[in-house]
């Protein structure tokens, strides 16, 4: 299979939809953040961030409010990266913008991977970090309705039982976090 070409359908401030044609005829429906799509810069296009407090009994989730869920969805702290921003310095800024949560180590970095890449080319890089602080949404824009929070183990535990909304990264995460024996139904 082969892509022919791409045409823009439609671009948003921070979404563009794009038909692709394919060598078999077909057309494929895409979104990227990307106004022109590159398949060979992997450049993450976002950052979410696994902040563990100081003594490591705790991670950092956000409850916040998504428009397409039509309700809340625990996910990390994440955001998108601005232009010439290392995975660094997103990490630093979304992380005390979403939480008022302060870096104080950086941990291992995982390179750019996929979420739904049947329908998009958004790619995310994951920053383990240690934070300091108590959980704030004092440093958020007026079109955030986020709630950060500190989870313990048992907390996460709770959250991935009771089957509210979560986001695929942070729903694999907690499970393997909390020593889910995979073989076995949770609960």
């Amino acid at each position: 299979m082969k892509i022919m070409s791409k045409d823009i359908k439609w671009a948003g401030k921070f979404l563009n939809y794009f038909w692709y044609h394919l060598s078999d005829g077909r057309i494929y429906e895409v979104c990227s953040r990307n106004r022109n799509p590159d398949p060979y810069e992997r450049k993450s296009d976002a950052v979410s961030i696994v902040a563990f407090n100081e003594d490591r009994t705790a991670v950092c989730l956000v409850r916040e409010y998504r428009v397409p869920l039509e309700g809340y969805c625990y996910s990390f702290p994440a955001g998108l990266r601005e232009p010439n921003e290392s995975i660094y310095d997103t990490a630093h800024r979304e992380l005390f913008e979403e939480t008022g949560l302060k870096v104080l180590t950086y941990g291992k970095d995982l390179p750019a991977s996929y979420q739904s890449p049947g329908i998009t080319d958004e790619s995310v890089s994951t920053i383990f970090v240690t934070a300091s602080g108590e959980p704030t949404n004092a440093n958020q824009t007026k079109d955030e309705d986020i709630t950060p929070m500190w989870v313990t183990k048992e907390e996460a535990r709770r959250i991935l039982c009771v089957g509210t909304n979560i986001s695929a990264r942070c729903q694999m995460f907690l499970t393997l976090w909390v020593g889910t024996d995979l073989s076995k139904p949770l609960g």
